[in-house]
């Protein structure tokens, strides 16, 4: 199948298929910041966010914010310039 044919039923740009089949990207990269937590990590934050919110207290947007930022300090993470805050959570 041509690559212009199988973006277009995939739904992506064609170059960025081609730059996956050329090797010129790595399958599996991802675009933007590096995170700071490893996947572990934010599995663990995100069941005990799901909990909260199973039990009857969903947390807010603000709230999940405070709650990744005190895990970063607690685990000793830093992001960028060793800072950490809502950007880099």
């Amino acid at each position: 199948m041509a690559i212009r044919k199988a973006a277009r039923l995939c739904g992506i740009p064609p170059q960025s298929l081609r730059d996956k089949v050329t090797g010129k990207t790595k399958i599996g990269r991802k675009s933007g910041p590096p995170t700071i937590f490893t996947s572990s990590e934010e599995s663990l934050l995100k069941d005990h966010i799901l909990l909260l919110a199973k039990v009857g207290y969903p947390l807010s947007r603000r709230e999940v914010i405070s709650l990744a930022i005190n895990s970063a300090v607690l685990l000793q993470k830093r992001g960028p310039n060793n800072k950490v805050g809502e950007k880099v959570v």
